[in-house]
């Protein structure tokens, strides 16, 4: 799974009544979780320990948590709860039948691939030290494009920035074909081309 170096591997399942303990989870957020979560498993360890790479000034280790799902549309607030699980970085692989997708918790932010084929993922382990390498797991996982001069904060927050332009311009577009009233068309046109700009310039 993810074609991680064959050290990193742990294959530690992780009951889920030790996951409602450690989280301290009340009745709800447990059959919200269970509803979801069908079996956890640590699957990879990636450390100084298992690697050659070394520690980062701010991370010292990166786990990869295997999770079988009961169904396909997961609810966010019972995978938030699974980043709190570990005290250090730690990436998600979703499964569910013959599919796969891969999450990560970056900032206050969930990044995830789409789902792909069972196996059809890997990581690469890039950097000379642990913070670089997450940094360029976070990217792998984002699908993030870094543009020149930009760090991964930046380009993050350029990215949403362009979502929800991109969001706005689309309802506009709408508005605009369906507006019979030609100087409300009009408005709503100039408007339309206002935010065009902005997306070009950011």
């Amino acid at each position: 799974m993810l074609n991680l170096p064959s050290s990193t591997q742990i294959n530690k399942p992780l009951p889920k009544k030790v996951l409602y303990e450690k989280l301290q989870l009340n009745t709800s957020q447990r059959k919200s979780m269970d509803a979801d979560i069908s079996r956890l498993v640590l699957i990879n360890e990636i450390s100084t320990r298992t690697t050659n790479i070394a520690e980062g000034t701010e991370i010292k280790s990166i786990f990869v948590l295997a999770v079988t799902l009961k169904q396909k549309n997961y609810s966010l607030k019972s995978i938030r709860m699974l980043f709190k699980l570990i005290p250090q970085q730690l990436v998600l692989v979703f499964s569910f039948e013959e599919q796969e997708r891969v999450a990560v918790y970056y900032g206050d932010k969930i990044l995830q691939t789409q789902w792909k084929a069972a196996n059809n993922k890997s990581l690469k382990l890039e950097g000379l030290n642990l913070d670089e390498v997450w940094e360029h797991i976070v990217i792998q996982v984002g699908e993030i494009t870094l543009e020149p001069e930009k760090d991964l904060d930046e380009q993050i927050k350029i990215n949403e920035f362009r979502e929800k332009l991109e969001k706005k311009i689309a309802l506009l577009e709408k508005k605009v074909y369906l507006e019979k009233q030609p100087k409300k068309k009009l408005a709503l046109f100039n408007e339309l081309q206002d935010l065009k700009q902005k997306i070009r310039m950011k």
